[in-house]
């Protein structure tokens, strides 16, 4: 990408309500991970890094998907805007944008 696209403008090129605040979230040692606000609901939003290819995005949805139809309690994937589950360019492929769990919506099995 010629301009470097902002965390908040990448959240928005997902089918979310328009992200109105975006902030670092956690601390994790591969990804950047954020959480992004929007008018409708929170996010998990994750800046892969360069080791990880799309592909295990795929995964993630898949076994997310096989959860789901198992019983349990799972955060899908959101797609973007082009219906893929990620956003890439050539400087950054961004994946895995996950509606926020509210506390208590887990339980230990």
């Amino acid at each position: 990408m010629s301009k470097q696209l902002k965390t908040k403008d990448i959240a928005n090129k997902f089918v979310i309500d328009k992200a109105v605040k975006v902030s670092k979230f956690g601390n994790g040692l591969i990804n950047d991970t954020y959480l992004v606000q929007s008018n409708n609901g929170k996010y998990v939003l994750q800046k892969l890094h360069p080791i990880f290819k799309p592909a295990v995005l795929a995964d993630t949805h898949n076994v997310t998907r096989y959860l789901l139809n198992n019983k349990f309690t799972t955060p899908l994937l959101v797609r973007n805007k082009n219906g893929k589950l990620f956003f890439t360019d050539d400087k950054i492929t961004t994946g895995g944008c996950l509606p926020m769990f509210r506390a208590g919506a887990t339980k230990r099995v």
